[in-house]
C-alpha cells in the first residue's frame, strides 16, 4: 500500500521527465496530467518512458522554466500541494540513499 507524501520521511528521485507546448492552468489540468501519466491505452507519458503509472504519495513537479514552479503529490483522491522546500529536501534525500 502507498502512502501519502510525507516532509518528514519522504525520499524523492525523478522517474521521467517531458516537455510539453500546453499552457497549463493548474487549477483545472491537474486531471489530464494524471490522465496522460497512468498507463491505460499506451500512449501516455509514462508508457513512453517505460515507467509505472502514477500512484498516491508519488510528487509531480511542473514547470516552465521561468514563473511556473510548482509540486504536488497524488492522494487516494486527487492531488496536494507541496511546498517547494519540501520537495527540494525529499529530493536531496533520495539522492543521498541512491549513493
Amino acid at each position: 500500500m502507498f502512502a501519502p507524501f510525507d516532509v518528514e520521511t519522504a525520499s524523492l528521485e525523478t522517474a521521467y521527465t517531458y516537455w510539453t507546448d500546453r499552457v497549463w492552468n493548474i487549477n483545472s489540468d491537474l486531471d489530464v496530467i494524471y490522465r496522460e501519466n497512468n498507463a491505460v491505452e499506451g500512449w501516455e507519458e509514462n508508457v513512453k518512458a517505460e515507467a509505472r503509472s502514477l500512484s498516491v504519495g508519488d510528487v509531480i513537479h511542473i514547470s516552465d522554466g521561468h514563473v511556473l514552479n510548482d509540486y504536488f503529490s497524488v492522494d487516494t483522491m486527487g492531488f496536494s500541494p507541496v511546498l517547494e522546500a519540501d520537495a527540494l529536501i525529499a529530493q536531496q534525500r533520495g539522492r543521498n540513499a541512491a549513493r
